[in-house]
Order: structure tokens, then sequence, then C-alpha cells
């Protein structure tokens, strides 16, 4: 369930991702769409049609359309519906007379208010139009009903000039943030090639009574050479203004694409700045990127510069950063900030501006980039060339760039975080299966679960936990292993009487959650509540529907548990359960039952290895992706991930299976390597031999003690070192009996190397035969342990 559900997860993630893509293409067709050339209303209407289908298919809209504004003479302020595009089996409006001209008056009272602010409208047609129940009802009573829309706000010069939207007729719909941006996008492109074509059109307007003009003026040649001199002068201007629109979306077209492409992204940033400064006209252009996990602190600084301009440092950049901190509030809120003289800005506001005035900077402009509430980067320019008729046209520009650059982070946070989550899971899961071993070990069971819960609090990300196991009067709860739980609460909390509502809650099998002041007590025995925490989780442990004991789990921070580490908890019950279970079974059962127990433990722990077959998918899926991209590197580093995976999957398999189906110590140790050997490492490729003296003679409780160091050895270099030999010894010396396992492994900085649960056993073992134990390695050159056990410690009677 744990996996099926974390699967699941991973392909969610990945249909973002590729939702996201297919936005992006859909905006980039879009465009292509609107930029064909369109000299009459017929091609005009054409090319709306195709840009409206590509956003109408990839939000899977059921109708995508256009309405413009104007005024009645009657009816006062109406709508008309100009372009519509529909999915099958959707019955077109566009016709209807209704469509044509409706009033303003009809709509509810903030339509209007929020397309006038630019803001999206949308939303389930029920809530929108409750003002309105006839035109509620309308809408719902159509074949088949309007459930949900979504309006974009069309301006021409700043004037209202109608909307762009989107209908539902299958769901009540909820946009979300990412639909809604890459919307509005589509609208101001739709906007400006509505502006561009009346343009055009003014043009030709212009152009054919620029002719008129010029036939009534050849018969008066002598009266009208300044006038058509005027004229033409003003043509010239139209007709520059419009290629300069022309090119502007021509680039913006290019800009887009580029950063769509998943490789050389920091390159392609590069080239793209250089782009918008030339359509912008500025003499430098900047994007900042902020390091998200600390304040302020600029992580990466690009700039495109001229030449007689001076080059911004990366010290000059942070102190730029620093004193924008007085616009913090204005950049969080998404809001592009445009300081057109600097000398002119008041000094009552807490901005610094002298790392700029230093570089020679006039005039600015900052588009913020946000992302999760943070802003992620700033995307700048500055002595903006521009006069009063371009400078809104050039803030509209950089926003859209900006939106663009907002769209790559988000693709790259996305992904580095599906990264970072797989990492986590493979620890998480290794630690895991490390517990699963545990419950093979033939040892006390606070032995045994002790060591555990250093793994669950780091896992879980808890400050205290404690396992409670049932008696065998099925009375109260033992307390067999704790860390973290203050000292004065331990003995009340050492046995805990099972009530009726306790031992309700027993046989059910959902976990317990609290959040708050534990001293207040929840729903549970008072022993488990006391002061100082602020969360508290309670998991019941067992094997199928038999409760064996109680995982509880504590936090300072008021902070629930997330979904996936209560499913691991969860998941940590039922193992646990297992173990004790195991435990019991192995004091009671003999022979073949006790041999057919763990076999039937084997199967059931087996499925832990799952994790790495569903590591070894998501390599080969990205494997795939890099190889459609042309990715070679990324699919080389997928290959080998690829490789080393499965390897890493085999030796586990392998380790789990003979320490789970070990039926016993064989006589000697010698033999026992023989055979580990033979199933392990020889069936691994590794190169595997010992060498033990024949004078040697143990008792049989030394010799498991020995016999448990060098499993836990082998244990680690298995699945750690990445060993091809490995060589054992053992020698009785004069004064003591060494023990030595070495490998040829990739080693590691023994002081700087955290203690794993295998070295915690290894240090335990050799300290109840009172020997010193010894580990040299060093990275890449191997390790090396050595156990000298004082023969003053071996009982004489049971052998020397």
């Amino acid at each position: 369930m744990l996996l099926d559900k974390e699967n699941s997860n991973k392909e969610k993630t990945v249909d973002i991702l590729n939702q996201q893509l297919l936005y992006q293409q859909a905006l980039a067709g879009c465009s292509q769409s609107l930029l064909l050339v369109s000299e009459d209303e017929s091609s005009q209407q054409e090319a709306l049609h195709q840009a409206l289908e590509h956003l109408r298919a990839v939000t899977q809209a059921s109708r995508a359309y256009i309405f413009q504004l104007f005024e009645d003479s009657e009816l006062g302020p109406c709508i008309g519906m100009s372009a519509e595009v529909i999915a099958p089996g959707i019955l077109p409006h566009i016709d209807n007379p209704a469509n044509r001209k409706f009033p303003l008056s009809r709509l509810p009272t903030d339509f209007v208010k929020v397309l006038l602010d630019g803001k999206a409208y949308g939303g389930a047609v029920k809530q929108l139009f409750a003002s309105t129940p006839d035109l509620r009802d309308a809408f719902l009573a159509q074949s088949p009903p309007l459930l949900s829309i979504l309006l974009f706000s069309i301006f021409d010069r700043d004037q209202l000039w109608g909307f762009i939207g989107y209908d539902d007729c299958m769901n009540e719909r909820e946009w979300d943030a990412w639909e809604i941006g890459m919307l509005g996008t589509s609208a101001e492109m739709v906007g400006n090639t509505i502006q561009r074509w009346e343009i055009e059109a003014r043009l030709r307007d212009t152009l054919d009574e620029l002719e008129v003009r010029v036939r009534e003026r050849t018969e008066a040649l002598s009266q009208s050479n300044i006038n058509l001199n005027e004229e033409i002068r003003q043509r010239r201007r139209v007709q520059s203004d419009l290629e300069t629109r022309l090119q502007i979306e021509e680039k913006l077209a290019v800009i887009s694409a580029r950063l769509l492409e998943p490789t050389k992204i920091r390159r392609n940033i590069a080239v793209s700045l250089e782009d918008l400064a030339q359509i912008m006209n500025a003499s430098r252009i900047f994007l900042a990127e902020f390091d998200l996990h600390a304040a302020n602190q600029v992580r990466e600084f690009v700039e495109w510069r001229r030449p007689e301009m001076l080059p911004i440092s990366e010290d000059v950049a942070q102190r730029f950063m620093n004193s924008l901190m007085g616009f913090r509030d204005r950049l969080l809120a998404g809001e592009t900030i445009y300081i057109e003289d600097i000398a002119q800005f008041p000094n009552n506001i807490a901005v610094d501006l002298r790392p700029l005035q230093e570089r020679n900077v006039q005039s600015f402009v900052l588009s913020p980039i946000v992302l999760n509430q943070r802003v992620q980067a700033v995307l700048g320019v500055s002595n903006l060339h521009s006069s009063a008729d371009t400078i809104q046209m050039n803030l509209r520009t950089l926003e859209l760039v900006a939106g663009m650059l907002k769209s790559l982070f988000q693709r790259e946070h996305l992904i580095q975080t599906l990264e970072e989550q797989i990492a986590e899971r493979t620890r998480q899961l290794t630690t895991f299966l490390d517990m699963a071993m545990l419950s093979d070990q033939n040892q006390n069971l606070v032995d045994i679960l002790q060591p555990t819960l250093f793994s669950i609090t780091q896992i879980a990300g808890c400050d205290a936990a404690g396992i409670h196991i049932i008696n065998e009067r099925n009375s109260s709860l033992e307390l067999v292993a704790q860390r973290g739980i203050p000292l004065e609460y331990l003995q009340p909390l050492s046995e805990v009487a099972i009530d009726a509502e306790f031992a309700a809650w027993l046989d059910e099998t959902d976990p317990y959650e609290f959040v708050g002041n534990l001293d207040r007590g929840p729903v549970f025995p008072e022993p488990f509540c006391f002061p100082g925490f602020h969360a508290f989780y309670a998991n019941r442990l067992g094997t199928g529907s038999k409760s064996l004991g109680v995982l509880s789990c504590y936090r300072f921070a008021d902070q629930p548990f997330s979904p996936f580490q209560a499913i691991l908890l969860t998941a940590l019950g039922e193992l646990l359960g297992i173990i004790v279970e195991n435990n019991r079974l192995r004091g009671e059962a003999e022979g073949l039952a006790a041999i057919e127990e763990r076999q039937r433990l084997a199967r059931e722990i087996h499925d832990a290895v799952s994790q790495s077959v569903y590591s070894l998918s998501l390599f080969a899926r990205s494997a795939q992706n890099a190889q459609e991209e042309g990715n070679q590197d990324r699919l080389s580093s997928n290959l080998q991930d690829i490789e080393t995976t499965a390897l890493g999957a085999m030796r586990e398999m392998r380790l789990l299976l003979y320490e789970l189906r070990e039926s016993g110590q064989d006589a000697d140790i010698a033999t026992a390597l023989d055979t580990r050997f033979k199933q392990v490492e020889n069936r691994l490729g590794i190169q595997a031999a010992h060498q033990i003296e024949d004078e040697i003679v143990l008792s049989p409780q030394v010799q498991h003690e020995i016999w448990r160091i060098l499993v836990e050895a082998l244990n680690n270099s298995l699945k750690h070192a990445n060993a091809t030999r490995v060589y054992v010894q053992i020698s009785c010396r004069e004064e003591y009996l060494a023990v030595s396992i070495q490998d040829d492994g990739i080693g590691f900085d023994v002081s700087s190397h955290s203690v794993g649960m295998g070295l915690k056993n290894i240090q335990a073992r050799a300290e109840a035969l009172s020997g010193h134990l010894e580990i040299c390695s060093e990275a890449g050159h191997g390790t090396q342990i050595e156990l000298r056990i004082p023969l003053a410690c071996i009982d004489p009677e049971e052998g020397d």
C-alpha cells in the first residue's frame, strides 16, 4: 500500500510537469497563430480560431470565445461574441442573437469591476451568478449545462476592449493558479494582436485616404505639397510602429521557444536577456536569483550591458538587492516597480539607491518572479531609452518575459523537489530494510527494539519515541524501549493499565494523532500526556488483526506529521509487530515449525527490496526522456544509476534471503563462512576467503558472538563498500585472540563518518567480550576491522 501510494504521488508530479509543458507548447502555438499575416477580416477570424483552439485543447475546455464591448443606443453598454471554438459534441453559441447583443446590466455587479481591474473572473456558475438567478438558471438549463467559466480582460490602449473566456460543460471546475497565469498571458497576446490589427486597419484606411487625397491634390499641387508631405510622414510613422510591434512579437516568440528547451538553460537565459534588452532599448538588463534558504542572499546574478556601462560585481549586486528590501511588500505582491528618475526619488522611503547611482543608473524597472510566496528572482532593466508612448508597452513586455522565467523556475523547482524526495525515500527505506533485518537476530527483545528508536526519530522527524508491549495477561502495556522522553515521566509510563476505551482503540487499525498542549490530555491514557511536547502520534504494533503493543512519537513543535510520515509510521508499526511476534515465536517454536515461520516472515519482509525496483523504473523513465530529448549526459548518468541500483538490489536480496533462510549456525565458524561465501558473496562476484587456525577452540557463547560480528562486518561491506574482495582471518596470539575482516571497497573517513547501526552492533558485541575494536579505513582504500579479545576473558573450561 505504501509503495502504491508513493508511486501514485510520483506519477502525479510527472503529470503536472507534462501538463505544464503542454501549456507552454499551446502558448507558443497560440503566439505563432496570431503572428500569421492577416490582411482581411476572414483571415483574422481564422487566426483567432486557430489560437483559441490551441488554448481550448490544452485546457480541455468545452468552449473558448471572445466577446467585444460596445455601446448600444437603446440597451446601453453591451457585449457581443466575435469568435468561438468548441469541443466535439458541444453546440456553438456564436449565432445566437442573444450572444450578439447582451446588456452588461444583466450581469453580476462585480463582473465589469473585476475585468476592469485586469483580474481573472472565474469559477462555478452557480456561485458566480448567484446574484442573478435568472441568468444562472438559464446557463444551467443549457444542453449540455454551463457549469464553470474563466474570463480574462482584453485591453486596447488601457481601455477595456472585451474579454476572452473558457467554458466547462462537464465539470464544476476550479481553475488552478498555473492555468490562470498561462491563460492570462494568452489574453495579453490576443489583446496585442487585436491592437495590431486595428492599427493595420487604420493604416490601410489611411493609405486609401491618402490615395484619394493624392488624386485630389494633383489638381492643385502647388496648394497641397506641404500637406502631402505630412501625410507621407504620418504613413511612414504608422508603418514603422507596425513593423516595430511585429519585430517585438517575433522576438518574444523566439524567447518563449528558447526558454522551453530542457537543456542549456543558463545559456538560453543569458541570450534571452540580450534579446529583451534590444526590444526595450535598455543599457543594462539583469536577472538576480535568490537563495531560498538564506534571506536576500543573491545565488546567481546574470546581466547584459552595453560596452560603455560598468559591470556589476557580486558584492555590488548583493548591496543592490539588500537596498531593495524597502520594496519587499510590493515585490511579494507581484508588482512591477518603475523608477523613472532616481534623482527625483523621495528620500522618505527606506530604499538605498546609492549602489545604482555609483553605476550611472538614472532609471530602472524591476519585475519580481514570485514562487511559493517568496521572491525567487528579480528581472531588472536600467536606463530605459523609451518615450512616453512606448513605456507601457515595454513594461508589459518585461512582465511577459518575467512570466516565462517564472514558468521555467517552477519546472526546475518541481524536478529538483522530485529528485530530493526520491533520495529521501531511498534513505528512509534503506533504514527500514536495516530494521527489518534486526528481526532475525537472536537477541533480547529490548536489545532489538532500542536501536530502532534512533532510526524512527530520524526518518519520522520526531523528538521522542517509546515502544510499549502488551503483557501476557493483556491487562497493561510495558515500556520496553524509549528515546528522548524526560526522566520524570518514565516511571508512570513504564507500565500503563489498559482500560475498556483504550482496548477498543487497540482493536482498531487507525492510528491516533493529537496536536496541541499534551498536558491537557488527548483521549489517551494519562501517562502518555505530559507537557513540553505539542504533537503526538500513536500507532499500534501488530500482525494482521492481532495487537501486540503501541509505538508513540512526540514532537516539540506544534506541527502535525505529514501524510508520508504517517504512512511510514504505520508500516513501522507492522514491521515492529513482526519483530515482536518473531521474537515470541523464536522462543516458543522449535524445529520445522520455527523454520516455516521464518520463511513466512522472509516472504513478508522481502517486499522491502521493491523500493530498489521502483527506483529502477524511475531511472528508466528518465533515461527514455533523456533519449527523446537528445540529452546524452543525462542518459549516460541514468544508465549508470540503473546499473548501480540493480546491483544494490541484487546484493540486498541475496543478503536478505540468506539472513532469513539461515536455519542455524554451523558447528564451527570456518564451515559457516564457507556456506555464507557460497550463498552470498560468490554469487555476487565477490572473491571471498578466510584463514582460521585449526587449533582454536571456542566456547559456544564466544563463538556465537564472534560469528555475529563477522556477519555484521560482511553485511556492511556488501551493502556499502562495493568491494570485489573480502578476507577474514582469525588467529591466536600470546595474550589475545585476533579477528580481522578486510575488504578492498570504497572506504570512508572514520573521523567524519557517523556510526551506523551495523557498527554499533559490532561495538556492543566487542564490549560484551571485553575486546578492543579498531576500524581502519580511508576513502578509496578499503576498510579493515580488527578485534582483539583477551584470552583471559575466554572460559578455560569451554576452550582456549
